[in-house]
C-alpha cells in the first residue's frame, strides 16, 4: 500500500527523493553523482527542445475550442478577467516577496551556490528550435484565428495537438520527473549546505500557505459584499472543494465538486456550468502566487540580486500568458514556467531543479488555493455581470 502511494503520488515521490538525497547523497561516489547529473542534463535538454511545441499545442487547443461569434465574445470577456486576476496575483507575490519574505530570509542570502566543478560524464547539447515565449504568442494567435476560421490545416492541428500533448505528459514526462530532478539535487547536496537551507523553505511554505489563506478569505469577503453571514455561507459550501482538491491534487478532477459548490453559492446553474469548466485550468491564483514566491526565495538563497519591478513585470506578463498553456497533468505547470524563470529571472539548472522539487511538494496546497480561488472568482464574476447587466449568457 505504501509503495503504491509513493508510485502514484508525485509529492510523496519528491519528499522521499529529498530525504534520501539529504541522508545518503554525501556517501555516493562522485562517478555516481556525475552519472545522475548527466541523465538530468539530457532529460532537461530534451524537455526544453520539445517544450515550445507543447506550449504551442496547449494554447492552440485551448483557444481554438472557441467556435461561434457569441462564444468568442463570452470567452474573450472571461479570458480578459482571468488574465487580470492572475496578473494581480503574480504582482501580489512580488510585493510579498519584496516586503516580507526577502527581509525575513536575509540571513540565508547566498547560502546555496552553483557547484560549477561537477562535470557531466558526457555532453549532450540540443538547442530549442524556437524560444518558448515565441511559441506561446504564436499558439495564442493561431488558436484565436482558428476560432474564427474553418481552415483545414488548423482543424487538423486542433484535432491532434491536445491528444499529443496529453500523451507525452502522462506517459513520458510525469514518469521521469523525479529522475530529472535527482541529478541536480545531488549536485546541490555536494555543497554541504543543502540540509541547512531546508529551514528557509519550510518557512517559505508557511508564508505561501498564509498568503493563500488571507487572499482567498478576502476574495470570498468581496464575493459576499463584506456581509459576514454570506461570507460564512460561501465558505461552508466550499469545504468539500478544499478536501477534494487536497486529496486529488487536480483542479480538473475536483471540478464536479467545485461546480456543485458554485451552484449553491449563486443559485445559477447555467452560469456556473459555463464559467467553472472554462476557467478551471487557466485561473490558477495558487500557481500565480506560489511559483514567484518560491522563485524569489531561491534567487536569494543562491546569492542572486532581487529583480527590479520592471524586470519582474516583463516576466509576469509571459508568466500569466503561459498559464493558459498548462495541461491538466501534475507537474506540467512548472514545466511550462522553467524556461521563463531561466530567461527573465536568471535561473540556473540547479535552481530550476530545486523549484521543480519544491513546487511538486507543495502541489496539494496549491491545488486547494486554485480551486478555492476559482470558486470565489466565479461568485464575484456572477455578481459583477448581474450588477452591470452584462449578457454573459444569452
Amino acid at each position: 500500500m505504501v509503495f503504491n502511494l509513493i508510485k502514484t503520488n508525485l509529492s510523496i515521490q519528491f519528499l522521499v527523493l529529498l530525504i534520501l538525497s539529504s541522508v545518503f547523497g554525501s556517501y555516493l561516489p562522485e562517478i555516481v553523482i556525475r552519472f545522475f547529473y548527466t541523465i538530468s542534463l539530457i532529460i532537461r535538454d530534451i524537455l526544453f527542445f520539445l517544450l515550445p511545441m507543447i506550449t504551442f499545442c496547449c494554447l492552440f487547443s485551448c483557444f481554438s475550442n472557441i467556435k461561434n461569434n457569441n462564444t468568442i465574445k463570452i470567452m474573450g470577456f472571461l479570458l480578459v478577467i482571468v488574465f487580470a486576476s492572475n496578473y494581480f496575483s503574480t504582482i501580489l507575490a512580488f510585493i510579498i516577496g519584496s516586503c516580507i519574505f526577502i527581509e525575513f530570509n536575509k540571513d540565508n542570502f547566498g547560502i546555496l551556490k552553483d557547484i560549477g566543478e561537477l562535470l557531466p560524464l558526457w555532453e549532450f547539447k540540443i538547442t530549442p528550435w524556437v524560444a518558448n515565449d515565441v511559441a506561446l504568442l504564436v499558439g495564442l494567435g493561431l488558436g484565436y484565428l482558428s476560432s474564427f476560421s474553418r481552415v483545414s490545416f488548423l482543424i487538423k492541428i486542433h484535432n491532434q495537438s491536445g491528444k499529443l500533448v496529453t500523451w507525452f505528459l502522462t506517459k513520458l514526462f510525469v514518469p521521469i520527473l523525479s529522475l530529472f530532478a535527482l541529478g541536480f539535487i545531488l549536485k546541490i547536496q555536494c555543497s554541504n549546505t543543502f540540509i541547512s537551507s531546508m529551514h528557509s523553505y519550510i518557512s517559505l511554505m508557511g508564508v505561501i500557505a498564509l498568503t493563500y489563506a488571507f487572499y482567498i478569505l478576502f476574495l470570498f469577503a468581496i464575493a459576499a459584499n463584506f456581509n459576514f453571514k454570506s461570507w460564512v455561507f460561501y465558505l461552508k459550501n466550499v469545504v468539500p472543494v478544499m478536501f477534494t482538491a487536497l486529496s486529488t491534487m487536480s483542479s480538473l478532477i475536483t471540478m464536479p465538486v467545485t461546480l456543485r459548490a458554485a451552484e449553491k453559492n449563486t443559485n445559477n446553474e447555467n452560469f456556473m456550468r459555463l464559467v467553472i469548466p472554462a476557467t478551471v485550468n487557466v485561473h490558477t491564483i495558487g500557481l500565480a502566487i506560489g511559483i514567484p514566491l518560491i522563485a524569489l526565495t531561491i534567487l536569494t538563497d543562491f546569492g542572486h540580486a532581487h529583480p527590479s519591478f520592471m524586470a519582474y513585470s516583463k516576466f509576469a506578463l509571459f508568466f500569466v500568458l503561459a498559464q493558459f498553456a498548462i495541461a491538466a497533468v501534475p507537474g506540467s505547470g512548472i514545466l511550462i514556467m522553467v524556461p521563463l524563470l531561466e530567461k527573465y529571472l536568471g535561473f540556473t539548472s540547479e535552481m530550476s531543479a530545486l523549484i521543480v522539487a519544491l513546487y511538486i511538494l507543495f502541489d496539494p496546497i496549491e491545488t486547494v488555493a486554485n480551486t478555492l480561488g476559482n470558486s470565489a472568482f466565479a461568485i464575484i464574476l456572477h455578481n459583477l455581470t448581474t450588477r452591470l447587466k452584462v449578457p454573459l449568457l444569452t
